[in-house]
């Protein structure tokens, strides 16, 4: 009982610096046009090396954050972080065996989900969304620039993370 609240209290500390870095920081400073998303590779993340229920918490927890900084509906990314810690953390099956490898891999397919998902819903609200133009200035952009920087954020998150409980041996 007691893990489990400093696990939410970890989790909840985390990203509210990480949405904080990225609404400060990062949005201050583009790379090739596009800014790091930390909040969505600590998603990212958390999904490869924990397991989906963490993952799902770490995705709704994030994007509730990034809202309140945000100036799209609140929920957009709520959403949209709730679906790729599932994504991530069902496509994490495929590579087991090595994490860095998992992390360049779905680092940009989870970039893709997520900004498409975002625009989606955004579209649905009724903002105007310029598909091809989205696409070519975001969301490409913003793949080379979270892979570049996710072995960064994935340094720095499992150095500081308490490590997941042990099952208890009988012996």
């Amino acid at each position: 009982m007691v893990g489990k609240k400093i696990d939410l209290l970890f989790a909840a500390a985390a990203l509210g610096l990480g949405a904080l870095l990225q609404a400060t920081l990062a949005s201050r400073m583009p790379v090739f046009g596009a800014r790091v998303d930390i909040v969505l590779l600590m998603v990212v993340i958390w999904a490869i090396t924990r397991e989906l229920r963490e993952a799902v918490v770490w995705g709704l927890l994030g994007g509730a954050l990034l809202d309140l900084f945000s100036a799209a509906p609140f929920g957009t990314s709520v959403l949209a972080l709730g679906v790729v810690a599932v994504v991530a953390s069902w496509l994490n099956q495929l590579f087991r065996r090595s994490q860095i490898l998992a992390l360049l891999i779905l680092v940009p397919i989870s970039t893709v989900v997520c900004n498409l998902l975002r625009a989606l819903v955004m579209q649905r609200l009724g903002w105007p969304i310029d598909y091809p133009a989205t696409v070519a200035l975001v969301v490409l952009p913003s793949c080379l620039v979270n892979t570049l920087a996710a072995p960064v954020v994935y340094a720095v998150l499992m150095a500081v993370a308490p490590r997941p409980a042990r099952p208890a041996r009988f012996a």
